[in-house]
């Protein structure tokens, strides 16, 4: 049997100088000694060798899931019954003034010469402060998500707005001149003598106008155009830092390893920021959605800013996901169009809008040896001037979505 006495180590410095919490428990399970700061973490101060005081100083303990866990069924209880280590079993103290300490628990058997059981030694540790790191990581990521939710609906309740009003403003005349037309088609016909040749030149022009209004609505439904916006100096590094942060759970339950190769005195962009996030929102996104398959390779996003000339800079997106075909890379920006069998074909055809509302261009290449690389190249300003962001007609702006060619050359 353990003697306390005779071992005095155990109540000497030995344990009294570990920086856990320690306690030694006979092999009948009577806690025989301890060291402050366990008696700390238990909230109380048992008496050595008391027999009513059995595997564990504390005065309740309770299962992680906050059931409670009687003396005789502690992990001390199993290792002094079958001679095996305990490792790493969470269990909460509580103190006799009601508060609770969650604690991490290692056990270890403890044999005489003659290999018989003669007790067991507790190492545990509290867990309060990895606790709250988990609950604070938790309760910041469930903000993340609150904010990349936000954002989203942001930007759908914008393109919403914003197309509805461009085509109440782009329809109104194709359908003014329907009603006109319909007008006069009928005096055309209720005169005395019907004028049958008038009244089908003003149902052709019924049929031409319906079909412009049709052209209308099939074009504003993927592209719009708002009013003079003023915008501010974007820091595009920061920005790109920003929205990492915002997919940071996406990103990392996707396994994909972020490598960031920004250039450290990038000048700013002067346009508007929450659009800028939606481009590279988008395109991560996008890149993200290429590699969830990706299985033989590192999942990687390789992102870099870079000065083009003193008045034009550039960021990258490379990622090593399944690519683009060759034969869309020339539809990839076209409007409904999409290779995803859920998607709308309308993310990538905002991005280049208001990459060129900016002044810049977005392109997409092959990555080598795998995945797509685009390039958003952008005019770099030194101070504000005010601009139109979104300075286009509608139709405008469907024919710059179909540039044929993006030029990096000044």
């Amino acid at each position: 049997m353990l003697n306390p006495e005779r071992h005095d180590w155990f109540t000497g410095d030995l344990i009294e100088v570990l920086p856990g919490a320690v306690y030694v428990c006979d092999a009948d399970g009577v806690v025989v000694a301890y060291n402050r700061r366990a008696g700390e973490l238990w909230g109380r101060r048992p008496k050595p060798g008391d027999t009513d005081q059995k595997y564990c100083g504390s005065h309740k303990l309770f299962r992680p899931d906050g059931t409670h866990l009687p003396h005789s069924e502690t992990p001390m209880e199993w290792v002094l019954r079958t001679g095996e280590r305990a490792c790493d079993q969470e269990a909460i103290v509580e103190r006799p003034d009601g508060s609770r300490v969650p604690v991490l628990v290692n056990i270890a058997p403890l044999f005489d010469r003659d290999g018989a059981l003669i007790g067991a030694v507790n190492c545990f540790q509290d867990l309060s402060v990895q606790k709250l790191a988990e609950e604070e990581r938790a309760r910041a990521e469930a903000e993340l998500r609150l904010a990349r939710r936000e954002l989203a609906q942001g930007a759908r309740r914008a393109t919403a707005a914003a197309t509805t009003a461009a085509i109440a403003h782009e329809v109104q005349q194709p359908l003014a001149a329907i009603v006109a037309n319909a007008s006069a088609g009928l005096r055309w016909l209720n005169r005395p003598q019907p004028d049958l040749g008038e009244a089908c030149c003003a149902l052709e022009r019924i049929m031409s106008n319906g079909r412009r209004a049709s052209e209308v609505v099939q074009s504003v439904m993927g592209m719009f155009s708002g009013d003079n916006q003023e915008g501010t100096l974007v820091d595009t590094n920061k920005l790109v830092r920003d929205t990492i942060a915002l997919l940071g759970s996406d990103l990392e339950a996707t396994s994909i390893v972020v490598d960031l190769e920004l250039f450290p005195e990038l000048p700013p962009v002067y346009g508007h920021r929450s659009h800028l996030q939606q481009i590279i929102l988008n395109i991560i996104t996008n890149a993200t959605d290429a590699m969830r398959t990706v299985n033989n390779r590192t999942r990687l996003l390789r992102v870099k800013s870079a000065i083009v000339n003193p008045n034009r800079m550039m960021l990258s997106f490379e990622d090593s996901g399944t690519g683009i075909d060759p034969k869309n890379l020339e539809r990839i920006f076209d409007p409904f169009f999409t290779t995803k069998a859920k998607g709308m074909g309308m993310g990538l055809a905002i991005c280049r809008s208001i990459v060129e509302a900016h002044g810049g261009n977005l392109a997409v290449s092959p990555g080598i040896p795998h995945g797509s690389v685009f390039k958003l190249l952008c005019h770099s300003q030194d101070t504000p001037a005010k601009f139109k962001l979104w300075n286009f007609g509608l139709h405008a702006l469907f024919d710059s979505l179909r540039s044929p060619a993006i030029s990096y050359e000044d």
